[in-house]
């Protein structure tokens, strides 16, 4: 194992394929990359994806069509870069033959992948939290934490979390296949909380002449344990009713969790920390990753015994009753929800239905202690769902 602290610049004419894999900077890396465009393109160094154009990637390869192939080769013909650089985070989760089509599309010799680890401590509540904003049927934490850490697999949680996240699984998809080294495969391990040294790494290892790339304002925040449960009560609203589940998750959730990530924080709500009873089991994870990356022959950059050193957040009890959200946070998403009722007639010729904005008395009103968050989402599912 090559364990660095200090990065070398990629070989010119390699590209960077960052894989991800979610919940670990990747949004952080993306919108810098984004912002300094154009810097980057005066440093020779192209991008081959942003935002629509790598999830195209991702979904052409899924479905075996070659758009991204034409599309790649229509960036190239506009002449020679010194680095070329790809990113989503759903690369991660692509099968073996995926991987071997993305591969030669991109040319096997010269593609670097980049896969960033984090400690399963920090990643477990981040991953849970986006698993509610996306899915309709997502467990509560406990029950999820313990599907995801049991030994046997199989179950759809379990291995939705592990594709991407068992680094086995991506030596075997990435570097040992054929026409591959397992240096061709490169794992970062981030220094919790310190997104500049996530940036720096990947500023070096393209050949940034500064050897950093600007950190941009992020939008992929996570939400509180409140929050989630508000969601989890809001789909299991939605499901005891007769709305339509698939125009509700794709049209109306993603809009409900952004707005309500993007209000101010409430320092009374409840984080998402780990159980007592989950503590050992993790750091027992983490150490065989450690032993892992010792012996994987993949390139590593950083220490793995970084994985270890985080303090596990540990919540002191197990809640006793119901989560619950402020007055002012449901009372600004139900005047989006009744807005956007009004609004829809004039979205469908051509304007723009507003998307709900903070509440700036969030933090000083008192949280609905005669009210569940499922009897407040009721009402708010019933407004929100109302067929346009």
């Amino acid at each position: 194992m090559a364990d660095r602290t200090e990065v070398s610049p990629l070989m010119e004419g390699t590209t960077l394929l960052h894989v991800g894999p979610p919940k670990t900077g990747s949004t952080t890396l993306q919108s810098a990359f984004l912002v300094g465009r154009e810097p980057l393109a005066q440093a020779g160094i192209r991008i081959l994806s942003e935002g629509a154009r790598a999830r195209a990637a991702v979904n052409d390869l899924r479905s075996g069509q070659s758009g991204w192939v034409e599309e790649v080769e229509r960036l190239r013909a506009s002449g020679a870069a010194a680095r070329e650089w790809i990113s989503n985070e759903d690369f991660a989760s692509v099968s073996d033959d995926e991987a071997d089509r993305l591969l030669r599309g991109l040319g096997p010799a010269t593609t670097q992948v980049v896969y960033v680890v984090r400690p399963l401590e920090r990643l477990l509540p981040s991953q849970w939290q986006q698993r509610v904003r996306r899915s309709l049927r997502a467990p509560a934490y406990d029950d999820w934490l313990r599907l995801v850490l049991a030994d046997a697999g199989g179950e759809e949680h379990h291995e939705h979390f592990w594709a991407r996240h068992r680094l086995a699984d991506q030596v075997a998809k990435w570097a040992r296949r054929p026409g591959r080294d397992p240096s061709q495969l490169t794992f970062v391990i981030a220094r919790e909380g310190d997104h500049s040294h996530l940036l720096q790494v990947f500023g070096e290892l393209m050949g940034v002449p500064d050897h950093r790339l600007e950190a941009a304002p992020s939008r992929n925040s996570s939400i509180s344990l409140s929050v989630a449960e508000f969601l989890r009560s809001l789909d299991q609203a939605v499901s005891e009713g007769s709305v339509d589940r698939n125009r509700y998750r794709e049209r109306l959730k993603v809009h409900i969790a952004r707005a309500l990530r993007d209000m101010p924080k409430d320092p009374r709500e409840t984080p998402i920390l780990l159980p007592a009873w989950a503590v050992d089991r993790v750091r027992q994870l983490d150490a065989e990753r450690v032993d892992f990356l010792s012996g994987c022959g993949a390139t590593v950059i950083g220490d793995p015994a970084w994985l270890l050193q985080v303090e596990p957040r540990v919540r002191a009890a197990d809640p006793t009753e119901p989560e619950r959200l402020s007055v002012d946070r449901v009372a600004t998403l139900m005047a989006w929800a009744l807005e956007r009722g009004q609004g829809a007639s004039k979205e469908s010729r051509g304007g723009v239905a507003r998307r709900p904005q903070p509440s700036v008395r969030s933090q000083q009103r008192p949280t609905v202690d005669e009210l569940s968050t499922r009897q407040l989402m009721r009402e708010v599912g019933a407004r929100l769902v109302r067929r346009r």
